[in-house]
């Protein structure tokens, strides 16, 4: 079996507040979020996406986030990600998920058939615009 390749399509920018909702003892975390979009497709999310977290006894986080980004055109997809968050042994954060896309358009073709989706970060402090 031959490596696949892997391809640029579109970064997503995420952007979250200190405000959480926790529940259990601090184990199911809810995080608000925004986000935006651009390469090959450009857009922001819609209203009404959720980032649901798992604290691992491990220190690692499980991730499950439900979102629809709304196209500079006017099209829509839904994206449903699940992954995990690791931390570092200097702090810091990183994540890898794999989503499933549902595009509405044939004029969108997110073809999940033949091709294998993979999102990455870095978690960072810093304040995006």
């Amino acid at each position: 079996m031959q490596e696949p390749k892997l391809k640029y399509t579109f970064s997503i920018l995420i952007n979250s507040n200190k405000e959480r909702l926790y529940l259990g003892d601090n184990e199911r975390i809810f995080v608000p979020f925004t986000l935006k979009v651009s390469g090959k497709i450009n857009g922001v999310a819609m209203p009404y996406g959720v980032d649901i977290q798992k604290q691992k006894e491990n220190g690692i986080k499980e991730i499950s986030a439900r979102y629809a980004i709304l196209l500079d055109d006017g099209e829509t997809i839904y994206i449903q990600n699940e992954g995990m968050i690791h931390k570092k042994n200097d702090g810091s954060r990183y994540f890898v998920t794999v989503p499933k896309f549902e595009a509405y358009s044939k004029k969108i073709q997110m073809d999940t058939t033949s091709h294998i989706y993979r999102l990455r970060g870095i978690h960072s402090t810093r304040n995006a615009s």
